[in-house]
């Protein structure tokens, strides 16, 4: 799964900060794929039991959110998930209107914000191993 790859290189990388430009570089690439596949990262950021084999993102071109009025991530406090719906991103993406886009770069941009937070407390408080650990077992089998 590519966010617990991501999260293993994370640790590398911020320990030379040398590399971190071209972390960067390869994250911004996979953020980029996410959403022209119109996809939103969807994965809570602090893994629990209730987590375990969650899926890691939403493809808002299936049919299953046309009515979904949920937004992207509960609780997420991105303009995208605050102000719109699953049904109205769903509608944006299938009808191929740049707002879709917008929105769910909005969307993937935060959320990733948000997880590098949790990364970066994480190794303040000296647990980044055991939470990289939890991190890869919630989510092995994730899409």
């Amino acid at each position: 799964m590519i966010f617990c790859q991501i999260l293993h290189l994370l640790y590398y990388f911020f320990m030379d900060s040398s590399l971190f430009s071209l972390f960067f570089f390869f994250y911004k690439q996979i953020l980029d794929c996410l959403t022209d596949a119109c996809c939103a990262c969807t994965f809570p950021l602090l893994p629990s039991e209730e987590t375990t084999n969650v899926g890691t993102k939403i493809c808002l071109r299936d049919e299953v959110y046309a009515r979904d009025v949920r937004p992207l991530v509960e609780g997420c406090t991105c303009y995208a998930c605050c102000h719109h719906t699953r049904a109205y991103l769903h509608h944006l993406v299938v009808v191929h209107e740049i707002l879709g886009q917008a929105l769910l770069d909005v969307h993937n941009w935060h959320h990733s914000k948000e997880w590098f937070n949790v990364i970066r407390q994480q190794m303040v408080l000296g647990t980044y191993e055991e939470y990289a650990m939890k991190f890869r077992v919630s989510y092995q089998s994730g899409v």
